[in-house]
């Protein structure tokens, strides 16, 4: 990460954002059409949003403004040319007051990055752990106030509808919820909660972009769509120049569903705290939002309020589904009592402390603890027994075991059949995507799920734990700096050494794992599962006593295999992994050792040359994992 902004400049910044005197504000009044993802016309006033428009300049005209990416409730945010550099930019403008909080780096993203700063965490670490933070920033003046605008890379779309492309492919979206995961246990690491964690903040990343032509940018972003803002309604005055004249839907990057090799990062830090600094309260939406965020009973917010966010997450992402309805506080509850059980304390007192009441329950009643508040007991019976009947244990359960669907328009020429779960309705302009998960992964899913989705924050699972979670069997192994080829190739000549069923070994404490230097003729032409990067060594001894085995290159031979070949020592052999099996006799082991040749990619080239043979096979069967993790691998990537 570029150095973040200095304290002396931090401090200038907030001293030059105090707000224009303040004005009684009443609505304008303007009604735009409802399936834009708009910001509200009414916070474009002093103190609230910057007006901009299609082709105008910031910073001095350094940046020339070409899309609105997105909009808030605090900020907007727009695809912009860099006229000095010559690349493109995402900025977002925040809201005046907005930036005045920020410029006090006590939350949102103005804190994360100075708190990044004073770590000095790099740009590459950064991207490593999928974080996408403002590498820079700069003040804008304009009618409403003056405003933080912090320059971003510009991203893929939101993962919201992820979904959409890749639930036949439920490897690809499982990698993405390791992402997910990953980026929450590193910021966790350096004491950072992000506060709004959910897909619509979790962003694809594209390297065609930052370089591109104006042609090829027209060509991933489609146009926005515009209205004109005419006199405004409730005064019929001219637009003041506190509105922007016009009003633009959003854009986003058009999506590239045939990718199988998905990136994604975290962005928006508008809240996120300190883990040591907790706000009083956070502005997630409800199907995101834990417990203690939307009762607030006092208990504070930290890692586990991050971690509920994340399983809510993880689910949309998927099964394309909500654990909580978002339609209300009540709708909220009752999700969570389907699931959960009865609202305990403290959370109990606070619903009844701002009078929330549920159906079917009279105003007076006194609701013991062991019964729901969201409904009558007798009715959240029935719709128990209605919804799950036998088949599932809780709401959750059966959100998971049910197939997701959605029906999605037909794009012109597209073939419907063109991935498996998809079907043609009766008219012809829309598929119907159908998907369940398979009963094994939903098994644990949902395993993992239910120890995350817990009223007290300290009975959910922490994320080492999630980490850990069979669900995530293999996810993680890409997050290794160790090369993925050389965790294969280990894994080869370990698992063949192990595959020799001899016996009559020494014990385990005569055992000692020697790692040799790499030849300096180690330069087999053919596929050899030893010829590893330059990092990795060339051989792996085993010493036991005066016993020894160890795995070395073989010379290139003008022939492609041989099954035995003659040493000077009676007891030591040379078993060629070529291309067919073949039988070694060991003169102190009267037993074959048989190799299957088609499997293993080493079969293509090398040898083992092999002294006493139940001494490889008990040290190498008893230590396998120990030998992974010399080799930089890691044990929980493998089954056997």
């Amino acid at each position: 990460m570029e150095t973040p902004p200095s304290e002396q400049q931090t401090d200038l910044g907030a001293s030059d954002l105090q707000p224009p005197a303040d004005e009684q504000f009443q609505s304008y009044g303007y009604q735009l059409p409802v399936m834009w993802d708009h910001e509200d016309i009414d916070s474009y006033c002093v103190g609230g949003l910057h007006p901009v428009t299609m082709n105008d300049t910031l910073d001095d005209g350094r940046y020339k403004v070409v899309r609105k990416l997105g909009a808030g409730g605090f900020a907007t945010v727009w695809l912009c040319r860099d006229q000095e550099e010559g690349k493109w930019v995402a900025i977002k403008i925040l809201g005046a007051d907005a930036s005045l909080n920020a410029a006090q780096c006590q939350i949102g993203e103005m804190a994360v990055l100075k708190h990044f700063r004073d770590l000095d965490v790099s740009e590459e670490e950064l991207q490593v752990h999928h974080i996408c933070l403002a590498q820079e920033f700069f003040i804008e003046r304009g009618p409403n106030g003056k405003h933080f605008c912090f320059i971003l890379p510009v991203l893929g779309g939101d993962i919201r509808e992820v979904w959409k492309d890749y639930a036949h492919d439920p490897e690809v979206l499982r990698g993405i919820c390791a992402q997910m995961v990953t980026a929450m246990q590193y910021l966790h690491s350096k004491g950072v909660c992000h506060g709004d964690f959910r897909p619509a903040n979790i962003l694809y990343t594209d390297d065609r972009i930052e370089h591109a032509t104006e042609e090829e940018i027209s060509e991933m972003f489609p146009e926005c769509e515009e209205e004109e803002l005419g006199p405004v309604p409730a005064t019929g005055e001219e637009p003041s120049p506190q509105l922007p004249r016009f009003i633009y839907s959003s854009t986003s990057l058009s999506r590239r569903s045939d990718q199988k090799k998905i990136n994604i990062v975290v962005s928006d830090f508008g809240e996120a705290y300190l883990i040591d600094n907790p706000p009083w309260s956070l502005g997630i939406p409800l199907k995101y939002a834990a417990p203690e965020v939307i009762l607030n009973p006092g208990l504070g917010f930290d890692h586990a309020t991050d971690v509920w966010a994340l399983a809510a997450s993880i689910l949309e992402v998927r099964h394309n589904k909500n654990f909580v309805s978002d339609m209300s506080i009540v709708k909220a509850v009752e999700s969570w009592e389907e699931s959960l059980g009865p609202l305990p304390e403290p959370y109990r007192y606070v619903w009844f402390e701002n009078d929330y009441r549920g159906r079917g329950i009279p105003l007076d009643a006194e609701i013991p603890l062991s019964e729901p508040v969201s409904l009558s007991a007798q009715r959240m019976k029935d719709k128990k027994t209605r919804a799950l009947g036998s088949r599932h244990a809780n709401l959750l359960e059966k959100i998971i075991r049910e197939p997701a669907g959605l029906g999605v328009r037909i794009l012109p020429g597209e073939d419907v059949s063109a991935s498996p779960g998809q079907r043609q309705t009766g008219n012809g302009t829309h598929k119907w995507m159908e998907y369940q998960i398979p009963a094994d992964e939903a098994d644990g899913l949902f395993d993992l799920l239910s120890r995350i989705f817990k009223y007290s924050p300290e009975e959910r699972l922490t994320l080492s734990e999630i980490v850990a979670h069979p669900w995530f069997t293999g996810k993680f192994a890409s997050e290794s700096s160790q090369d993925n080829d050389t965790d294969t190739a280990v894994e080869v000549v370990v698992n063949e050494i192990v595959d020799m069923v001899v016996d009559q070994v020494p014990g385990p404490d005569e055992m000692e794992i020697v790692i040799d230097e790499q030849p300096d003729d180690f330069h087999d032409p053919h596929t050899n599962a030893l010829q590893f990067l330059e990092h990795a060594p060339a051989a792996v001894s085993v010493e036991a006593d005066t016993e020894q085995a160890k795995i070395v290159p073989q010379p290139e031979q003008s022939f492609p295999f041989c099954t035995v070949e003659e040493v000077q020592d009676p007891t030591m052999v040379v078993i060629d992994l070529g291309a067919h099996p073949v039988t070694a006799q060991v003169e102190d082991h009267d037993k074959d050792v048989f190799y299957d040749a088609q499997e293993g990619q080493a079969r293509q080239a090398g040898a083992v040359q092999v002294r006493g043979f139940g001494a490889v096979v008990y040290v190498f069967s008893r230590i396998k994992e120990f030998i992974l993790i010399i080799f930089g691998a890691r044990p929980d990537r493998y089954s056997g």
